[in-house]
């Protein structure tokens, strides 16, 4: 029996497979970079500016979101996930900063942005391997964040660095867990000092790029100005 044709046939249809998976690859990779470029915009012309007014649009947010609070110094605080969770604690998060630490009309300035594609190697703290988006920003006292206390010199105040913040301290307990623990006569902030909060973000996505998958808040600092300075707000 002759099976020439046979194999023919085969390596036929191995190829038309072969071809299919190639387009099916080069559209996703197409996708996945196009919605990359779509959600870097978003977050960093809307989302992260105005993170203290109002929250991510729905629409960006995974439904199985997690949220870490400082991961690099407290690994232990529990991560949150899921969607109600993230923007329970995200809303008490707003208006920790808002009404006891800063103004508020206080917002966010963007001083950097960060692409880390998926494999490639970082040092920031990362749990997958997704593409991921690493947004450096500091606070400002002023609406449109070209004045107030983004021109001021950091080296003028008083740094505290937020991780050494008790974990069992009422703060982290109305953050994780609004509902349960509200605010107490125990948070002392006052909005007596002019402060400053700069920090990161990183933001890892889902599969394609839709969606936010993973929120980190980490290296946060907390500056104290005695009185209003001017100078140059140092780079980090």
């Amino acid at each position: 029996m002759n099976t020439a044709p046979l194999q023919h046939i085969g390596l036929t249809i191995d190829r038309i497979l072969s071809q299919a998976i190639r387009r099916v690859g080069r559209r996703f990779y197409s996708e996945r970079h196009s919605n990359l470029g779509h959600i870097t915009t978003y977050l960093t012309a809307e989302g992260v500016p105005n993170l203290l007014q109002r929250s991510l649009l729905n629409e960006y947010l995974d439904d199985h979101i997690s949220l870490r609070l400082l991961p690099t110094t407290h690994p232990y605080i529990p991560v949150l996930q899921g969607k109600g969770k993230y923007r329970a604690s995200m809303n008490a998060v707003r208006l920790l900063a808002t009404k006891f630490v800063l103004q508020d009309k206080a917002k966010l300035k963007i001083d950097k942005v960060i692409t880390v594609l998926r494999g490639e190697k970082t040092n920031y703290n990362c749990i997958t391997s997704n593409d991921k988006l690493v947004i450096k920003w500091r606070s400002c006292e002023e609406g449109d964040g070209s004045v107030g206390t983004c021109e001021k010199d950091v080296n003028l105040g008083k740094v505290r660095n937020v991780g050494e913040v008790d974990t069992s301290s009422p703060i982290i307990s109305h953050i994780l867990n609004p509902t349960k623990h509200e605010l107490t006569s125990e948070i002392d902030y006052t909005q007596q000092l002019l402060r400053l909060i700069r920090g990161i973000f990183i933001f890892e996505f889902n599969e394609d790029n839709s969606c936010i998958l993973v929120h980190t808040i980490d290296n946060v600092e907390m500056v104290d100005f005695d009185k209003i300075q001017t100078g140059a707000l140092a780079s980090p």
